[in-house]
């Protein structure tokens, strides 16, 4: 009796390593580079999709999508300011796949709603001070943050640069105005303040 028992445990055993080794070959790995089609320039945070997992390019513009199961897919990635990328991919279990891919730039369509407070409105049911910077006036060049479009644009509005490598623009509008609070403006987009 005893010795069923041992062999009805290895038998489990070995079936549970199989089946785990058997998972682990039924997923793949997906990795590869995102360049800019004009300058061939590593684009970093662009958000790569391949199977319903998500992963963001790096600053050399790599990325790795891990553990995606295998079979043709279509991998996608996204990055504001650019064409969305497209392209079919085929997935080996066990195998990890290079890709390269190059996005093109798209400029951003901006309507002019003005946001206030926690609701939003047309410009012409507005009353009171109110400034719009028209696509044509953004100033051009290398822009790394909406911020840096309306610098120097509108009275009252001020870009403070806090002049560190990679450190993040500060927006006030019309000076410090709260005692206990940010002085930052609230942004919402879609719905979602940020």
């Amino acid at each position: 009796m005893m010795l069923k028992v041992r062999h009805c445990l290895v038998a489990l055993l070995a079936t549970a390593a199989l089946a785990g080794q058997v998972a682990a070959q039924a997923t793949g790995t997906v990795r590869g580079r995102i360049v800019s089609a004009d300058v061939q320039r590593p684009l970093a945070q662009v958000v790569v999709t391949v199977a319903a997992r998500t992963a963001r390019t790096g600053a050399d513009g790599r990325f790795v999508v891990t553990e995606v199961p295998a079979g043709t897919h279509v991998l996608r990635a996204r990055l504001l300011g650019y064409s969305p990328a497209v392209d079919t991919v085929t997935v080996v279990g066990g195998q990890t796949l290079a890709i390269e891919l190059t996005m093109e730039a798209a400029p951003v369509e901006l309507a002019e709603i003005v946001a206030i407070g926690y609701g939003q409105t047309e410009r012409k049911n507005l009353t009171g001070a109110v400034a719009t910077v028209s696509d044509s006036a953004f100033n051009t060049g290398q822009i790394v943050s909406p911020q840096n479009l309306i610098a120097a644009k509108v009275p009252g509005v001020q870009v403070v640069d806090n002049n560190e490598p990679g450190g993040t623009l500060n927006l006030r509008i019309r000076g410090p105005t709260s005692v206990n609070a940010s002085s930052e403006p609230l942004y919402v987009i879609d719905g979602q303040p940020i």
